[in-house]
């Protein structure tokens, strides 16, 4: 699968960059690995990266620390023109951890995950969204995609729980990317990408005494559901068009000025 090692070269070639954001910063009773972000944006020539923001008139990619961490990326090809793949790609790993009660209490925790894509032109757009939680008595991974990653493909959006224990005082670990891709050359018409991810833990009511535990992030991580709540999929589906819509209006006028 060409172009998920295209990403994977793009997610090695990443590197740790940091970022310290001090977007609305859940409790942090601990000192925890700071955040790593980083995002790629490439049509032609060298890809322009940095930690959290990239866009040209064809791609764009956004990281969000707060409410709750959020990626977004998109490409855009609009047929006839002769650059190279339009996409972007983007890469967060934070950390949390279980505070009180005993040291090493098992506590269950709850991922709410929503992973979202959408493309526009058959196989030769391709857009990819994953989350994994890894804890030091478990990891569980949500991932869906347009093509070729398994029982996630063809799945356009995730919305269920994902489910794993940790133990208080542990670090536990959070790793989301995101990639889309809009395919150009010969014969090769319109076509666009897009994809999102946004992960929110809380701790399972099941547990024994959970009103005793809480949760401490990475220094700048969000861990807030949206004012009025988790929307649903579809209610994401809608955000997701409406990012779409920007990246064409910046086409629209890149165009115009050529």
């Amino acid at each position: 699968m060409p172009r998920l090692s295209k990403f994977a070269a793009l997610s090695l070639a990443a590197g740790a960059v940091l970022t310290a954001a001090a977007a609305a910063p859940a409790a942090q009773a601990r000192d925890l690995p700071d955040a790593v972000s980083v995002v790629h944006c490439q049509v032609f020539g060298p890809a322009i990266e940095a930690a959290t923001a990239c866009g040209t008139a064809f791609d764009n990619a956004q990281i969000s620390f707060g409410p709750t961490p959020t990626m977004t990326v998109s490409g855009v090809y609009p047929g006839g023109i002769g650059f190279a793949n339009a996409g972007a790609n983007a890469m967060l790993t934070y950390y949390f951890a279980v505070d009180g009660g005993a040291p090493g209490d098992r506590v269950h925790l709850d991922i709410a995950t929503l992973l979202h894509w959408a493309t526009d032109g058959g196989p030769n757009a391709y857009a990819f969204s994953r989350v994994i939680v890894t804890t030091s008595l478990g990891e569980v991974t949500a991932n869906i995609c347009s093509q070729g990653c398994g029982a996630g493909s063809g799945v356009r959006d995730y919305g269920q729980d994902l489910r794993v224990d940790a133990l208080s005082g542990a670090i536990n670990m959070v790793e989301m990317d995101v990639n889309a891709f809009a395919v150009t050359g010969p014969g090769v018409g319109a076509n666009t990408a897009t994809a999102f991810a946004d992960p929110v833990i809380s701790i399972d009511p099941t547990t024994a005494n959970a009103g005793a535990y809480s949760l401490s992030f990475s220094a700048g991580i969000g861990n807030g559901a949206p004012a009025g709540g988790v929307p649903e999929p579809g209610a994401w589906a809608l955000l997701i068009a409406g990012f779409g819509l920007a990246g064409a209006r910046l086409r629209r006028s890149h165009l115009a000025r050529a």
